[in-house]
């Protein structure tokens, strides 16, 4: 367990705790901003969800491009087989990696949650902060987890960067709209069942179901346990 620690801190350090992820964040702190100003210059109280919008919409782009960058880099740059051969097993290394991506997707939610923490006081909303916290909380991890899973998988199976994200941004962006244009039809009712028809409208408004809550987490399960085993047997360049 202590080298499991060791090893996510590791990636942590490595990944995560840089000038991009800074600069990244204040964009999406600015983003968000930009409805505060709003609500001062047009003397208009929007409500919380355009903050979850504004911040959500930036980060959700920069939060797949590290899930991707987390396993793509390594392999680009053929540093996989250095980590392969350091003696740690598959496992515990893809956990690693699994546990740093959270914690780093942790950070975008500590910042979303203070600048929505601090526009609810402003305008002296009478909102629950722990509510606001709990859901906020419960969406990033959610989001995090599934598309860091998804990304890995591709990743591992295809070797390259570049490709593995432009084809978890097209899952993305394109699967929603399929998923409206088949509703009337028999295979419409099963979209609901897969994550990329409703994450991206439930991370940005932070509006995940129960039920949804439930089918990403299955998805995440099946998708991180395909992902290991993949790794296992093709975890080199």
């Amino acid at each position: 367990m202590n080298k499991l620690l060791s090893l996510s801190g590791y990636f942590v350090k490595k990944d995560a705790i840089n000038i991009r992820t800074g600069i990244l964040i204040l964009s999406a702190l600015l983003a968000g901003g930009t409805v505060m100003v709003a609500n001062n210059v047009l003397e208009h109280q929007f409500s919380n969800n355009m903050i979850y919008y504004t911040y959500g919409y930036i980060a959700q782009y920069f939060l797949l491009y590290f899930s991707v960058s987390y396993w793509g880099i390594e392999f680009q740059k053929k540093t996989i087989n250095m980590l392969i051969t350091s003696g740690r097993s598959s496992i515990s290394l893809y956990i690693a990696k699994m546990n740093a991506y959270i914690i780093h997707t942790l950070i975008f939610f500590v910042f979303a949650f203070l600048e929505v923490a601090i526009y609810v006081v402003a305008i002296g909303a009478r909102d629950s902060l722990f509510k606001i916290f709990s859901s906020l909380l419960v969406t990033y991890l959610a989001y995090g987890a599934f598309v860091f899973s998804c990304s890995s998988l591709l990743v591992i199976v295809t070797k390259k960067f570049v490709i593995s994200l432009v084809g978890v941004w097209m899952l993305m962006s394109v699967f929603p709209a399929v998923s409206v244009l088949v509703q009337n039809y028999s295979v419409g009712a099963y979209m609901r069942l897969i994550p990329f028809s409703f994450i991206i409208e439930a991370f940005n408004f932070n509006c995940f179901t129960r039920e949804q809550i439930v089918i990403t987490l299955i998805w995440i399960v099946v998708l991180f346990l395909g992902g290991i085993f993949i790794f296992k047997k093709r975890g080199r360049v």
